[in-house]
C-alpha cells in the first residue's frame, strides 16, 4: 500500500500525535479487532505496532501484515520485542489480550513519542528486583489525561488477566475516561516553550535517588513558573501531597525556617511528599544550612524542588538550568512563519493578547516585534513586563522605557517585591546583593561584546580600583567569574577553539551586559577598560594571524570574536589610536576579504587611513613602522576595492603602498604591490599594462630569489595567457609555478596550482584532463583542511562534470561547493556556485530550478558588484537565453520578475539544503 507509515510519520515530527487523533485512530482499530476476536475460533494480529498502521486519503487507518495473523489457541510465529505482550515471548498459547497489549503499547508511542519499556526488559527487572521499568506515559506527555494514562497502564499490564477482557471492555474504558469534564483533548502545553525542560524536571523527580532538585538560571527566566506548572504534574507520584513554600519575600532567617518547617508538619507522611522551596535566594544560606542538617536525613519522604539564582552546594542537590525561551535569529525576523515559530514571541504574543484580545501577528509588526523580543533576551518576566506597555507605546519605545528603568535602578533600593515584578528590579537586586569585587568585574564584562576567553577577561579586567577594600578578601578574577556564573549573571559555553584558555567563553545576555554597562560607565572607568580590551584585542588579532594552521581555522577564530574585534578598532578610530589602529586593520582585512565583507571592510580601512599621521621624529623606527602598516592597509584596501569592482579606488591604493614600499626599499613589498597593480590591469581588460606590472613583479621576485613570489607571478601571467587564448603558454607558466611550489613543500598552493592547471584544460576542451586535476587539488585541499580551496575544486569539478553529461554527480558536487562557500560567508564563491547550479538544473530539465538559482546568482552579484569573470559571464548570458527560449518569452518575464522579488527575502539555506 502507497504512503508513509504511522512509525515513518513519528519519526519525523518534532512532537507526539495530538491526542484527538489518536483516539480517533483507537476506536478505528478496537472496531477492527473486535471484529476479528469475534470469529471462532478468534483471529490474533500478532503484531500491532505504528510500523503496521497507514493512512488512507480519507483519513481511514489500516492495519497491515495480516498475513502472520493466526488463530487463538496457536502459537506465535512473528512480532516486534517492543510492542508484543510477554507470553508472545515465550511461545504460550495466543488469545486476544495479546493485541490489547500490543494496542496499547502503540497507542503509547503515538500519544508520547517514545516506545515503552518492552516485555522482556520489564520481565527481568521484575524477576532481579521487584520494580517495573515502566513509566507512565504522563511523564513525557503532560497533556494526557490521567484517565487515559490509567487505559494504558492496565493494557500494559504485565499479567494477562489484569488487562482488558476484549476489545470492547478497552473502548469502554476509553470512552468513559474521556468523558470526563477536566480532560482536554489538545496537546496545548501548560508553559510555552518549556515541554521538554518539563519533561526533564519530572524525570529527575521520578528518580528514587534525587532527595533535591534546584532549577537554576537568570534573574527573571521563569524557574518559579517551571516548578509550579511541573509540581502539578506530578500529583499522581506522591500520594502524600505536593506543598509550595514561597520564599521570595521573606528577608528574616527565622521566618524561612518556620515557613519551611510548618509545610513539612501539614504533609501526609505516609507517602511520598513533593516540598517547592520557591526563590530561595534571600535566604539561601539559612535553607541550605536546615537542608544539610536534618530535614534530608529526617524526612527521608519528602523530596525538595528549590528555585534558585544560585546552586545551594548541597552534595546531594541536583541541578537544571532554566535558560531563556529561544529567541528568532538574527536574520530571521523578516520572516513571519519563522518569528511565529519562536517561544518568545509566543509567550510575548500570549501576554499581549490578554491586555488587547484583538492584537494578531502578521507581516507588518512580526519584525518589530521579534526585535523587541531579541533585545529583552527571550526572559519572561521582562516579556511579560514589555506585553504591559504595548497598548501604550511603541516596541522601540518600550525598548527604550527598558533601558531608562535600568538606568533608575543604579541608585534605586530594590525591594524583595519589585525583584519578582520588574526585570529591572530583579537585575538591581542580583547586582545589590554582590560582593565588592563582584560587582567591579560585573561592570567591566560589559566591555566585552558577545562574550570573551577567560584569557581575555583575566587580561583585560582589573580590581585595582578596590583600593578601600580588604586585600585579603580580593579574589583573582578567575574565582570572581565564576561566581558570577555560579550566580546566572554569566554564562560559561564551551567553544572548539585551541589553545585550551580559549576552550571556555564567559556571555552575558544582553539585557545583563546593558545593564552592567550602565554601571561601568557610572564608575568612571569605562574609557580605561575600553582601552586595555582595544589594546588586547589588537595583539591577540595579529597573534591569530601568524598561527600555522590553515586560513580557515584563523578566520573561524577571528569570526567568534568579530563583536570584540570592532568595538576595539571603533575606540581606537574614535580616540585618534592611529598606529594601533592600522595593527588592527592590517589583521582584519583578509578576514573581510575571505568572508566575502567587501563593502563593510572596505569602509573600516578609509576611515582608518583618514586618520590624522602618526607623528614621531624622522628616521625614527616607530615612522618605519607607521609607514610599513599603512602601506599593508592600503594593499587590504585596495584588494577589497578591487573586489567590489571600484578599480580606480584599487589603482590609488596599490599605487600608494607601492609608493611606500620603494620609499623604504622593500622589493618584496614593490613586488607584491606590483602584482596588485597587474590584477587590476587585468580585471580592467588592460591586458598590455597587466603584463608589464606582473613581468617587473617577477624580475623583482627573481633577483631576490623568491620562489614563492616567481610562482605567484607566474600563475598570474599563466592567467593572462589563458585571457588570450594562449592556452598552451599558460599550461607551461603553471607547470613551472608548480614545480617551483612542490620544491618548497608549499602543498598549498601546490593544490591551489593544480586547480589552475584544471581551469586550462578545461577552456581547451579537455574535460577529462580537468577532471583529473581537479580531483587531485580537491584531494589535496581535504587533507590540508583548506575549506576555500574545497569549495573552489567542488565547484569546478561539478562544472567539468556537467559538461561531460554527468549531471547527478555534478548535481550533489556544486551543493557541497555552495555549501561550504556560504559557511565561509563567500560571496563570490557563493555566486559562481550558484550559477554552476543554475546550468546544472538546466541540464537536468528543471528550468524553474535553473530560473531560481541563476536569479539568486543576479541577486547577490548586485548586492556586493560583483563582477562574474568572462566565461561564466558569457554562460550567464547563453543560459538566460536559453530559459527564455524555453518557457517563452512573456512566463520568463513573468517568472523572473518573481524571482526577484522573492529571493531577498529567503534565506539561502533554502535554497541549498534541501537539493532542487
Amino acid at each position: 500500500m502507497p504512503g508513509e507509515d504511522l512509525a515513518y510519520q513519528l519519526a519525523r515530527r518534532a512532537h507526539p500525535f495530538p491526542i484527538e487523533r489518536v483516539l480517533d485512530w483507537a476506536e478505528q482499530l478496537l472496531d477492527l479487532l473486535a471484529y476479528l476476536h469475534s470469529q471462532t475460533p478468534p483471529v490474533i494480529h500478532c503484531d500491532i505496532k505504528p510500523h503496521n498502521l497507514k493512512l488512507k486519503a480519507d483519513g481511514q487507518l489500516v492495519l497491515l501484515d495480516l498475513g502472520i495473523a493466526r488463530r487463538a489457541g496457536e502459537a506465535s510465529i512473528g512480532h516486534t520485542p517492543a510492542y508484543c505482550a510477554p507470553e508472545q515471548l515465550i511461545g504460550a498459547v495466543l488469545t486476544p489480550r495479546c493485541d490489547l497489549y500490543a494496542l496499547s503499547a502503540t497507542l503509547y508511542d503515538l500519544l508520547t513519542g517514545i516506545k515503552p519499556a518492552d516485555a522482556h526488559t520489564r520481565l527481568t527487572a521484575v524477576r532481579e528486583s521487584g520494580i517495573d521499568p515502566l513509566l507512565p506515559a504522563l511523564l513525557w506527555n503532560s497533556a494526557l489525561p490521567p484517565a487515559l494514562d490509567s487505559v494504558l497502564a492496565r493494557g500494559l499490564r504485565l499479567e494477562p488477566a489484569l488487562r482488558f477482557a476484549d476489545a470492547s471492555e478497552m473502548r469502554a474504558a476509553l470512552w468513559e475516561g474521556m468523558q470526563a469534564p477536566s480532560v482536554q483533548l489538545h496537546n496545548t502545553p501548560t508553559l510555552i516553550g518549556r515541554e521538554t525542560l518539563l519533561g526533564e524536571v519530572r524525570r529527575v523527580l521520578m528518580q528514587p535517588e534525587v532527595r533535591l532538585l534546584t532549577l537554576v538560571g537568570a534573574a527573571g527566566v521563569g524557574k518559579s513558573c517551571v516548578a509550579r506548572v511541573a509540581s502539578a504534574q506530578m500529583h499522581p507520584f506522591f500520594p502524600g501531597g505536593i506543598a509550595i513554600v514561597e520564599l521570595g519575600e521573606v528577608s528574616e532567617e527565622q521566618a524561612a525556617v518556620d515557613a519551611i518547617q510548618q509545610a513539612t508538619n501539614s504533609l501526609n507522611a505516609q507517602g511520598p511528599v513533593l516540598l517547592v522551596l520557591d526563590n530561595v535566594d534571600p535566604v539561601a544560606s539559612v535553607v541550605a544550612q536546615l537542608l544539610a542538617s536534618g530535614l534530608l536525613a529526617t524526612q527521608s519522604h519528602i523530596t525538595f524542588l528549590a528555585t534558585s539564582r544560585a546552586v545551594l552546594r548541597l552534595p546531594v542537590e541536583n541541578v537544571l538550568t532554566v535558560p531563556p525561551l529561544p529567541i528568532p535569529g538574527p536574520d530571521t525576523t523578516h520572516d513571519l512563519s519563522v518569528v511565529q515559530s519562536s517561544p518568545a514571541v509566543q509567550l510575548f504574543v500570549a501576554c499581549l493578547q490578554v491586555v488587547q484580545p484583538g492584537f494578531h501577528l502578521d507581516e507588518e509588526n512580526a519584525e518589530a516585534i521579534a526585535r523587541l523580543c531579541v533585545v529583552l533576551d527571550g526572559l519572561p518576566l521582562a516579556l511579560q513586563w514589555a506585553a504591559r506597555q504595548m497598548p501604550y507605546a511603541t516596541p522601540d519605545q518600550i525598548i527604550e522605557r527598558f533601558d531608562e528603568t535600568l538606568h533608575a535602578m543604579l541608585s534605586a533600593d530594590v525591594s524583595l517585591a519589585m525583584r519578582s515584578t520588574s526585570p529591572a528590579g530583579a537585575l538591581a537586586w542580583s547586582y545589590a546583593n554582590l560582593t565588592a569585587e563582584e560587582q567591579c568585574l560585573f561592570a567591566q564584562l560589559a566591555v566585552f561584546v558577545d562574550g570573551c576567553t577567560v584569557a581575555a577577561a583575566c587580561a583585560v579586567l582589573s580590581l585595582n580600583d578596590l583600593a578601600d577594600a580588604d586585600p585579603t578578601r580580593q579574589m583573582d578574577t578567575e574565582k570572581v567569574l565564576q561566581s558570577l556564573v555560579d550566580q546566572n549573571l554569566l554564562q560559561l559555553h564551551p567553544r572548539n577553539f585551541h589553545p585550551r584558555n580559549e576552550a571556555m567563553r564567559y556571555e552575558m545576555l544582553s539585557t545583563v551586559r546593558a545593564f552592567a554597562l550602565k554601571h561601568l560607565r557610572m564608575s568612571g572607568r569605562a574609557e580605561e577598560i575600553a582601552q586595555r580590551h582595544a589594546h588586547y584585542f589588537v595583539q591577540w588579532a595579529e597573534e591569530v594571524n601568524t598561527l600555522a594552521a590553515p586560513d580557515e581555522m584563523r578566520i573561524a577564530r577571528l569570526k567568534v570574536e568579530e563583536g570584540n574585534l570592532l568595538a576595539a578598532l571603533a575606540w581606537l578610530h574614535a580616540q585618534k589610536e592611529t598606529m594601533m589602529a592600522l595593527r588592527l586593520c592590517a589583521a582584519l582585512w583578509r578576514f573581510w576579504e575571505v568572508r566575502g565583507a567587501y563593502r563593510t571592510g572596505l569602509a573600516w580601512l578609509e576611515q582608518v587611513l583618514a586618520l590624522p599621521d602618526y607623528c614621531s621624529s624622522p628616521g625614527n623606527e616607530a615612522e618605519e613602522q607607521y609607514a610599513r602598516l599603512r602601506a599593508r592597509v592600503l594593499m587590504g584596501a585596495a584588494a577589497l576595492a578591487r573586489n567590489l569592482s571600484q578599480y580606480a579606488a584599487a589603482h590609488r591604493y596599490f599605487a600608494a603602498a607601492l609608493e611606500i614600499y620603494r620609499t623604504l626599499q622593500d622589493e618584496t613589498g614593490a613586488a607584491t604591490a606590483l602584482n596588485g597593480l597587474g590584477t587590476v590591469a587585468f580585471y580592467r581588460e588592460e591586458t598590455d599594462v597587466a603584463i608589464c606590472y606582473f613581468s617587473e613583479a617577477l624580475t623583482l621576485h627573481r633577483s631576490l630569489g623568491n620562489s614563492r613570489g616567481i610562482a605567484a607571478a607566474l600563475n598570474n601571467l599563466a592567467t593572462l595567457a589563458e585571457g588570450r587564448g594562449d592556452y598552451l603558454h599558460a599550461k607551461h607558466l603553471h607547470e613551472e609555478a608548480l614545480a617551483l611550489f612542490r620544491s618548497m613543500n608549499d602543498t598549498v598552493n601546490e593544490a591551489y596550482t593544480l586547480g589552475n592547471l584544471g581551469v586550462v584544460a578545461e577552456h581547451t576542451g579537455d574535460f577529462q584532463q580537468a577532471v583529473m586535476y581537479y580531483r587531485a587539488s580537491l584531494d589535496m585541499h581535504e587533507m590540508l583542511g583548506e575549506m576555500w580551496g574545497m569549495a573552489a575544486m567542488l565547484t569546478n569539478l561539478g562544472s567539468t562534470l556537467d559538461r561531460l553529461h554527468e549531471h547527478t554527480e555534478a548535481h550533489i558536487l556544486l551543493h557541497e561547493g555552495l555549501q561550504l562557500f556560504d559557511e565561509l560567508g563567500e560571496q563570490a564563491g557563493v555566486i559562481q556556485a550558484l550559477h554552476a547550479l543554475a546550468c546544472n538544473a538546466f541540464y537536468r530539465n528543471f528550468p524553474d530550478d535553473a530560473l531560481c538559482f541563476l536569479a539568486a546568482s543576479e541577486h547577490l552579484e548586485t548586492k556586493i558588484q560583483y563582477r562574474l569573470p568572462d566565461v561564466e559571464r558569457l554562460e550567464h548570458q547563453q543560459l538566460y537565453a536559453k530559459l527564455m527560449a524555453t518557457m517563452g518569452e512573456a512566463e520568463f518575464n513573468r517568472r523572473w520578475a518573481l524571482a526577484l522579488e522573492v529571493i531577498p527575502l529567503l534565506q539561502l539555506k533554502a535554497l541549498i539544503q534541501t537539493p532542487c
